[in-house]
């Protein structure tokens, strides 16, 4: 990180892109006692920046939080490792540590103002959490994950109800547990309700992003090859950015998209095939040329070595149950964003948990191979 600031920003952190500007804004709202202006982000961040006085200084939080990141990768991974029966569990935990500390997408976000260090710090401690049984805790983590970005909101009751039944809870911890993050969610997401009332004069849950994500991602697709939004393409609203109440355009929005599908129905199949191949393969947003090729190559390389763990993880026996809400985490990141907007920089969250399966299954593997003598 230190390497990374002196050769980009010699004179210190004075630049904020337009993301960066729009939570900045939001930050000065919430400060101001002000409702918040900006119809799409959750609260979550821009709290986040009023705790640590703002920019730059929530770079150097990015930091802190990208190693408790790696730490808790390497104890997760070396847990599960352990419980799946590794004589040298750590060794997996280190390799997965490293290869996230090392990650170039990681690197670049953890430089910016934007919520991607955040919700994957989370979601790597909500999996640390349910895996070591600290259910309250994690559902705590999911909730707030929630205040950042709203992509656990369906997930995290099913993820907390598969780690219940994976470490064979009796069915009144179940209920216990699954009545605790119902009390949590309740409880930390009423604030947020009470400012949507009063900005909307209606109770809205979590934002009025949905239209121009659904509207994006299934209708405006881009049909170049290289699954980049090319210049205003991806916020070109057409007519719809005409339409100045928040709610009745997030509302056009969503009938274009149905409208669009009944009109092109081939699209219900085109559109989510493109978006997982923009999610899964396509290359770098944020880097670019001889960096964006080699940024490529290890994303694919990281998909080709999870691909073949997942065959390996088909061929274990019953203890392999403990990989399965990781399983379950991968199919819904990648079932959202085909259907919504797929784009590599969203597949972040699911990165170092791909680096933790492919840690563990490349260590069984060597050892497999030495015992075997070869």
């Amino acid at each position: 990180m230190l390497i990374w600031m002196t050769i980009y920003h010699p004179d210190g952190y004075s630049h904020l892109t337009r993301d960066d500007g729009v939570y900045q804004l939001a930050m000065e709202e919430l400060k101001a006692g002000q409702l918040l202006s900006s119809i799409k982000i959750m609260p979550g961040y821009p709290a986040i920046l009023v705790l640590v006085g703002g920019f730059p200084n929530v770079i150097y939080f990015n930091w802190l939080l990208s190693a408790l990141g790696c730490w808790l990768l390497y104890s997760w991974t070396s847990s599960i490792s352990h419980a799946l029966g590794r004589d040298r569990a750590h060794q997996a935990g280190v390799w997965a540590a490293i290869g996230y500390a090392c990650w170039p997408t990681l690197i670049y976000f953890s430089d910016h103002a934007y919520t991607e260090v955040p919700f994957t710090t989370c979601l790597i401690a909500i999996v640390w959490c349910w895996h070591h049984r600290y259910f309250w805790q994690g559902s705590m983590i999911a909730v707030l994950s929630i205040l950042i970005r709203p992509t656990l909101d369906i997930l995290a009751p099913l993820l907390l109800l598969s780690y219940l039944l994976v470490h064979r809870s009796p069915r009144r911890t179940i209920f216990m547990e699954m009545g605790k993050y119902v009390f949590i969610y309740l409880l930390f997401l009423a604030p947020w309700w009470w400012h949507n009332t009063q900005k909307y004069d209606q109770f809205v849950r979590l934002n009025h992003g949905m239209g121009e994500v659904w509207y994006h991602g299934q209708v405006n697709v881009p049909s170049d090859t290289t699954g980049i939004w090319v210049g205003d393409h991806l916020y070109d609203l057409g007519i719809y950015a005409d339409i100045p109440d928040p709610i009745q355009r997030d509302q056009a929005l969503r009938e274009a998209v149905m409208q669009h599908f009944a009109e092109h129905p081939i699209d219900l199949l085109r559109a989510p095939l493109l978006n997982l191949r923009k999610f899964w393969l396509g290359p770098s947003e944020v880097f670019w040329g001889l960096r964006g090729w080699i940024v490529w190559g290890l994303s694919l390389a990281l998909v080709m070595l999870f691909a073949w763990a997942l065959v390996g993880w088909l061929r274990m026996s019953n203890r392999g149950i403990l990989w399965f809400p990781i399983l379950l985490t991968i199919l819904y990141f990648s079932g959202v964003h085909a259907f919504l907007h797929g784009e590599p920089r969203y597949r972040i969250p699911i990165d170092p948990l791909l680096m933790g399966w492919v840690a563990y299954s490349v260590s069984r593997w060597l050892d497999q191979r030495k015992a075997s003598g070869v």
